[in-house]
């Protein structure tokens, strides 16, 4: 009866601590540098690489090295080429991180592909451009 219970002990112990402490967090995925022009690079970063049907966002920033200050449109696009919802800024290191509801993107039931984009420009007119960068593939589940 004894060995039972330490079973059963081990057993309850194993699975709390499944349940409880496994760190489920998303992990992040980040596209390869891109140069731009000499020294200056840029790559972006969402959040995760999967999103189930339960998610309501992608999150993206980019980061830039050895770069001047530019100004971006962003957009998670899917690989028809259908652009998503285009968010503008300008940043010299890294954009703020840029929420993009995936109810606003063009996603069908089941796996979709898509790829945040930014396209850098020298001015606020965004008349000027100067390169463009392609993130990581995602998949999103609807």
């Amino acid at each position: 009866m004894k060995r039972i219970q330490k079973i059963s002990f081990i057993l309850l112990a194993t699975v709390v601590s499944v349940l409880f402490f496994n760190d489920t967090k998303a992990e992040a995925a980040t596209s390869a540098w891109k140069t731009i022009s000499s020294g200056c690079k840029v790559r972006l970063v969402t959040d995760a690489s999967t999103y189930s049907t339960s998610a309501t966002s992608v999150d993206v920033y980019a980061e830039s090295s050895g770069c001047p200050t530019f100004y971006y449109k962003m957009s998670v696009d899917d690989p028809s080429g259908y652009k998503g919802p285009i968010q503008t800024g300008s940043f010299s290191s890294r954009t703020p991180v840029k929420v993009f509801k995936i109810s606003t993107l063009r996603v069908s039931k089941g796996k979709n592909l898509a790829e945040p984009h930014i396209d850098l420009y020298s001015n606020s007119s965004f008349t000027t451009h100067k390169g463009a960068a392609w993130g990581p593939t995602i998949t999103i589940y609807r």
